[in-house]
């Protein structure tokens, strides 16, 4: 039987399902060899599962950082340091607990010159905590209420409040109260926009703001005397972003949903990535369209993490109820979505922000406080089902439209998935669409193989006659998942 061309690949789903249809959800691609070694050029594989960690007893998990060999995590109002062998050590109380949080180190004194200070804002404070576990407000005349963005260079802190121009730093390894000089505060002004995020690339210092981006370098200036960072000389860049918490630091470069200044408006232009002065935008036009549907901007947030040979970028929009996934290794797009009851109804992922900590990828749930950590090994999110699909590429007769016979369609994937230790052979699910994927068939069911059993075939015979045929694949098993490719006859 002849191949289905493009069945594997990323998720391209965009204006219209009569004109793009692909969709891949809870599955990412593995790229084969191009001296034909490999069975097929491309497969997909998955899930990403996830199992229980830690639960620090409130809710959501608003932001976790790893340092000095334990976990900072921030639920509800609260800030809790945990050890590596989970002991849950309370340090203090935010004045808010709700919104995202930002945190950053200057070091350790212990590792060499450092400032033994972790600093958090929740964007009405700032805060400091200690290696001997003092936790403190900042309260200074110069520090800005209501601080947004938050960085780290050098042994400085450095700051910006919601709707400012202005950049705040404090004295060399200590953010504490009376230790934000004066002097040390500039405007980022090039253009007349206000900063949104701050970030450390490259050893210089990015301030990414609402249309625009300036790069600064550490000029050496004493804090006593002024703020000790200057702007580059190539250092404007005609983008900026939105969202004060969507930019991601990944392979060397920031990523993030990007807004160009034109005509004194900031127009969504997509995810951009940036390393250098010249943005490159990596999101294709079906997801920059659906991208642009995301509003407020103000609650879309990012992350990225790097696993098994793939880096990735997230970005989730929790109004909008949707989570893309950007593997930075393949270039490619996918969609990322957590339970919802029905294994064709997708919604955001439950992971609301990332830590690496000893030796596994955590993420923080918005919705139970529950940490929970990441791996290719589990098939399901702490119990739940996760489903994978597939969809298109649509099969139709592209010179007079008349209708195709579909005879047979198999499905070419890894068999023998099932549990070693029991009977269960996984089911897949084959449907399709005759009028561009606005309704589905019921679904029929075939067996991937108990274990053991790879020599299982799914194979769906005497279809019918079809206007065009768009078919779905979808898996909700506890199994792996590894599709290498579909033929029809």
């Amino acid at each position: 039987m002849p191949a289905i061309n493009g069945f594997l690949g990323p998720s391209y789903n965009g204006r219209s399902s009569e004109f793009l249809a692909a969709r891949t959800v809870n599955l990412f691609a593995e790229l084969g060899t191009v001296d034909g070694t490999s069975k097929t050029i491309i497969s997909l594989v998955g899930p990403i599962g996830s199992a229980f960690y830690a639960n620090g007893g409130a809710s959501p998990v608003r932001g976790m950082y790893p340092w000095n060999g334990s976990l900072y995590v921030v639920e509800g109002s609260t800030l809790s340091r945990f050890t590596a062998n989970l002991q849950q050590i309370i340090l203090g109380t935010l004045t808010t607990s709700v919104g995202r949080v930002l945190m950053k180190d200057n070091g350790l004194t212990a590792s060499g010159i450092g400032g033994n200070q972790l600093m958090i804002i929740d964007g009405a404070n700032g805060y400091i905590v200690d290696t001997s576990d003092t936790f403190s407000i900042i309260s200074d005349g110069v520090f800005p209420a209501n601080p947004i963005a938050l960085g780290y260079i050098d042994g400085y802190f450095v700051v910006a409040a919601q709707g400012s121009m202005a950049a705040y730093c404090s004295t060399i390894y200590n953010g504490l109260s009376g230790y934000w000089p004066f002097l040390a505060v500039s405007p980022i002004q090039a253009e007349p926009d206000i900063i949104r995020v701050i970030q450390n690339l490259n050893q210089q210092l990015w301030f990414i703001k609402q249309y625009t981006s300036e790069i600064w370098y550490d000029a050496g200036i004493s804090t006593v005397l002024g703020f000790p960072f200057s702007r580059t000389s190539a250092g404007i860049i005609n983008c900026g972003t939105p969202s004060p918490f969507g930019v991601v630091r990944a392979d060397n470069s920031l990523a993030f949903p990007a807004t160009q200044w034109n005509n004194d408006q900031g127009e969504f232009i997509g995810i951009v990535e940036l390393s250098g002065s010249s943005p490159v935008v990596i999101s294709p036009q079906p997801i920059t369209y659906q991208m642009s549907k995301w509003a407020p901007w103000t609650d879309v947030f990012g992350f990225s993490f790097s696993l098994e040979g793939h880096t990735f970028g997230i970005w989730t929009s929790p109004s909008a109820n949707q989570t893309f996934m950007y593997d930075f290794t393949t270039q490619m797009w996918f969609e990322w979505s957590s339970w919802t009851g029905s294994p064709y109804i997708t919604g955001r992922h439950f992971s609301n922000c990332y830590a690496y900590f000893n030796g596994m990828h955590l993420v923080g749930d918005y919705a139970s406080g529950n940490i929970n950590y990441l791996s290719t090994s589990l098939y399901q999110d702490s119990g739940n089902p996760i489903a994978s699909l597939r969809v298109g590429p649509p099969i139709f007769d592209s010179n007079n439209l008349d209708n195709v016979m579909i005879e047979s369609f198999e499905l070419d994937a890894e068999m023998g998935v099932g549990n070693p230790t029991t009977s269960l052979n996984p089911q897949i699910a084959l449907s399709y669409s005759d009028d561009g994927g606005h309704r589905w068939s019921t679904e029929m069911l075939r067996g991937l193989g108990a274990a053991g059993q790879y020599q299982n075939r799914a194979i769906w015979n005497n279809l019918g006659s079809f206007a065009q045929f768009l078919p779905r694949v979808a898996i909700t098993d506890n199994c792996s998942r590894v599709l290498t490719g579909a033929y029809v006859r």
